[in-house]
């Protein structure tokens, strides 16, 4: 036998691909979509008395719907009550473990969701306006209950960095900071604010790239499940003027994205008894009377006003109905809903968008094969909600023997998330004996040091659960389960593949390492931005004499195939892919190495996402 005998399958592979290209190559569909005719339609309604509290008690024949002025027939009424406090899973640990965890616990039917937006573009740096926003977010924020989640954003916060928490300490320490900086052009706070400065008009530059982000913010809430969400944009209002159409259109996306995702906006002008500059009023007015939200400005004490906004998402209605249209127009319905009773305030969004006649079509695709669900699950592992990321790699050992060898990589930190420091790695059954008993405790391998992976050589075939328990700094259990294997079997015999590695550089010192062959630790994560440099070494055994021919191409997440990579000798000698993720658009994709020897041949699939 030999360890490695190859030559690089290289027919083909010399395709030349431009990222416009790459991008259309990822708008595969990857998932069946089965729709026919009009569906249900959902609107959240909230129906409150003279004293503004929530009216209990209604049936579907209390209320009338109207879309685009025909009478409908409301078919469900339910009502939703949130305070705060877990319903069920009692016992469940509440804090948030990592970005994943977060996203799942908002999809509940028991969670309110509040992202407060602080548009320091576009509220005065005046101390008495400061003050006013933080004494008002600060009693606002002690309102919430242990089960909610808020997340804060700025106009400069990519959607990749939001952190939804439960630690509303850490929230309060942000409003604490916050200032205001409109008409503020120093200091620049990024190389994004630089380039704003060579505008000649950077205040309107400033209005777009708030409507951006806001429009953005609401986008991605409408993707965290059915329930109501909530946005609370502070702000002074960013000025919009038909000089200038672009922001009237960002406006209108907002709106769109908000009736599309079931998002409430509530807008807060912290000025007292004043008024937003030309454009600004009617922004404030226009979000928050679309999405069915609230506007609080021109009051000296907004916090009772801020508290019924967190009542709204306490308290509502949920109809269900279907329209008596039969066409899916792909266009925007108006909805009128009030209550038969007397003395009632009712308020609901003002429309929604339909489908198209295209997106209601039937669309089937064939199932996945095995092998690809496999590794897309492999992927998913860690939205179970897990702080760390953990990699265990099978190569081939002494005779009888497989080497695993393990690394990870922390997952969180941040506002409401502690940092991960330490893994320590127990064999508790079918595991090395003596010395492998032992707790072995590893770095995160990202540290790029010589040697932040342990190995382990086991005989083949045998069962193994290994203890995983990660630390925080001072170490405290952050989190602990246990993971059962059974050990592969890479004698010799046939062609196999060992265990991927994959190698990420996200900085030119990590690149150089990598590249140059210094001795790294695999990468754990398969999640990565667009800017990171990502090498796959992938080690195969053959028969004496046989040499092993190697490919590699890129998958979208149903199996087509994307693209044919080219496959060179890395640095150890094994043949290594360059995944070029800096030209895959956002999504789901699946490195789908071959090795051939004759007419035998193995096959691994690494599957991974691109971030923004």
């Amino acid at each position: 036998m030999t360890r490695w005998r190859f030559a690089c399958a290289c027919a083909g592979s010399a395709v030349t691909v431009t990222a416009g290209a790459w991008g259309l190559l990822a708008q595969e569909p990857e998932v069946p979509v089965f729709r026919a005719g009009v569906s249900a339609v959902r609107v959240d309604v909230t129906v409150e008395d003279r004293q503004d509290h929530a009216l209990d008690g209604l049936a579907a024949a209390d209320f009338e719907l109207r879309e685009d002025g025909i009478l409908q027939r409301v078919e469900t009424a339910q009502f939703v009550r949130r305070n705060g406090i877990r319903q069920t899973n009692l016992d469940e640990a509440l804090p948030i473990r990592s970005r994943e965890h977060a996203e799942s616990e908002a999809a509940r039917d028991d969670v309110r969701l509040f992202a407060i937006f602080l548009d320091d573009y576009h509220i005065e740096k005046d101390q008495q306006v400061t003050l006013r926003v933080r004494d008002a977010l600060q009693q606002f924020v002690k309102g919430f209950g242990p089960n909610d989640l808020l997340t804060v954003m700025d106009p400069l916060t990519p959607l990749s960095a939001l952190r939804y928490t439960r630690s509303f300490d850490d929230v309060l320490a942000r409003i604490r900071t916050f200032e205001g900086r409109q008409g503020q052009l120093f200091p620049v706070r990024s190389v994004l604010e630089e380039a704003q400065l060579q505008s000649s008009n950077v205040w309107q530059i400033r209005a777009t790239v708030t409507l951006s982000a806001l429009e953005g913010l609401v986008s991605h809430l409408g993707g965290l499940g059915e329930g109501r969400k909530s946005v609370l944009f502070v702000s002074q209002g960013p000025p919009v003027s038909y000089t200038n159409p672009e922001n009237h259109l960002h406006l209108q996306g907002i709106v769109q994205a908000a009736n599309r995702g079931n998002v409430t906006i509530h807008a807060f002008d912290p000025r007292p008894l004043g008024t937003s500059q030309p454009g600004g009023a009617y922004a404030l007015s226009y979000l928050a009377g679309e999405t069915g939200g609230r506007a609080v400005a021109n009051s000296n004490n907004p916090l009772p006003h801020l508290k019924l906004a967190l009542a709204d998402a306490s308290a509502y209605y949920v109809l269900g109905y279907t329209p008596s249209r039969t066409a899916s127009d792909g266009r925007f319905h108006r909805i009128e809903v009030r209550v038969t009773r007397p003395g009632v305030r009712v308020t609901a969004r003002k429309g929604y968008w339909a489908p198209s006649a295209r997106e209601t079509e039937r669309t089937v695709l064939p199932p996945r094969e095995p092998v690809q669900e496999a590794a897309l699950a492999r992927l998913v592992v860690r939205k179970e909600g897990r702080v760390a990321d953990i990699w265990f790699g099978a190569a081939r050992g002494s005779p009888g023997h497989t080497r695993l060898a393990v690394t990870w990589d922390a997952v969180g930190g941040g506002m409401g998330v502690e940092a991960p420091v330490r893994l320590n790695v127990e064999a508790l059954d079918g595991g090395p004996k003596e010395a492998g008993r032992k707790p072995r405790e590893l770095e995160p391998g990202r540290t790029m040091k010589s040697s932040t992976s342990e190995v382990f050589e086991l005989p083949v075939g045998q069962r193994v659960a290994w203890r995983l328990t990660v630390r925080a700094a001072d170490g405290r259990v952050l989190d602990q389960w246990d993971q059962p294997m059974a050990v592969p079997d890479l004698r010799a015999g046939r062609v196999q593949l060992a265990t991927p590695r994959v190698y990420v550089a996200r900085t030119v010192l990590e690149a150089r390492a990598v590249e140059g062959g210094t001795a790294v630790a695999p990468s754990a994560s398969r999640r990565f931005t667009r800017t990171d440099r990502v090498r796959v070494d992938v080690e195969g055994y053959a028969e004496a004499g046989i040499p092993l021919v190697v490919s590699a191409d890129v998958l979208g997440a149903g199996g087509r195939s994307l693209v044919v990579l080219p496959v060179n000798v890395g640095p150890a000698g094994l043949p290594r892919v360059a995944v070029p993720v800096s030209s895959l658009a956002q999504g789901i994709y699946v490195l789908r190495i071959r090795a051939a020897a004759g007419v035998a041949g193995a096959e691994e699939r690494v599957a991974f996402e691109v971030t923004p």
